[in-house]
């Protein structure tokens, strides 16, 4: 699976780069041809681009450690679980979602045995 993320990323990023070099050829000739609204429309395209390959490069966060306690205390008192995960992983950017479910669902149970 990680293979295939990888090769998704590559991808992206490559269509990108051979996006933003053929939109930019056509923007030096609708410069030259006065075309400005095509050429405005060529920048924003290339623009978009940018931040496309920015975020596909940007490095991923690493998940922390988390204890059981650790989480109790940053989901008390949400009582909905989808809420609790989605407050697991605001907390830890680099938590995947089956993750944080998890430890949602390991934290709720040991904290009614207990």
């Amino acid at each position: 699976m990680h293979v295939l993320k990888r090769l998704g990323s590559s991808l992206t990023v490559i269509g990108s780069l051979v996006l933003m070099i053929c939109v930019a050829l056509l923007s030096v000739s609708w410069a030259n041809d006065g075309r400005w609204g095509w050429f405005a429309l060529g920048m924003v395209i290339i623009a978009v681009n940018i931040a496309l390959v920015a975020t596909e490069l940007r490095p991923k966060p690493k998940p922390l450690p988390w204890t059981m306690s650790e989480v109790r205390e940053v989901t008390d008192g949400i009582d909905n679980e989808v809420n609790a995960i989605r407050k697991l992983r605001r907390a830890d950017r680099g938590l995947s979602l089956e993750k944080a479910a998890s430890l949602v669902r390991q934290a709720r149970s040991e904290g009614t045995d207990g």
